[in-house]
């Protein structure tokens, strides 16, 4: 059995190998009881999350397992897509904004009163996308609390009837 040391320094290499695709390569978690959370993706911002599945799973707890999976998936490709789209919007405003190297001004950075009109510029542009992001998020989130409700309500019974 590994030091939790050992496995953190485990655990930490398996999510470096993580594809930007998706979680659907992962390989199973290293603890027995827990989920494990790895490194946040450099595109998304998002951590990745190995669910721990576990040997006697009902086919309910499966479902709540795989709904949470695809919420999570769901969510890092919304990122992935979004932030790549900001990052490149961003440059191509600086890089019209910058001076051409030969001039002789020796600014190399755009004034955060330049970027806000960016940002503001960027934000107005995906509202609608960003609502129908939250509308979604939410009804994900609420079927995922229903189902957690009735996971819990099943490991009870389970409990008091075993």
């Amino acid at each position: 059995m590994l030091c939790r040391g050992c496995m953190l320094l485990k655990l930490n290499k398996s999510f470096r190998s993580i594809s930007l695709r998706g979680l659907s390569n992962v390989p199973p978690p290293i603890t027995e009881n827990h989920d494990m959370i790895g490194p946040p993706n450099p595109v998304s911002n998002l951590r990745p999350i190995l669910l721990h599945v576990a040997p006697n799973e009902s086919p309910l707890e499966k479902e709540y397992r795989l709904a949470r999976k695809e919420a999570a998936k769901w969510n890092e490709l919304f990122w992935s897509k979004h932030n790549t789209s900001f990052f490149k919007e961003r440059k191509a405003f600086m890089d019209a904004r910058l001076p051409v190297e030969s001039s002789p001004s020796k600014t190399t950075t755009v004034s955060a009163d330049e970027m806000s009109v960016f940002y503001k510029a960027f934000l107005d542009k995906n509202w609608k996308i960003h609502l129908n992001y939250n509308i979604e998020w939410y009804r994900k989130n609420i079927s995922l609390v229903f189902l957690a409700f009735r996971v819990n309500m099943f490991r009870v019974k389970r409990r008091l009837f075993s």
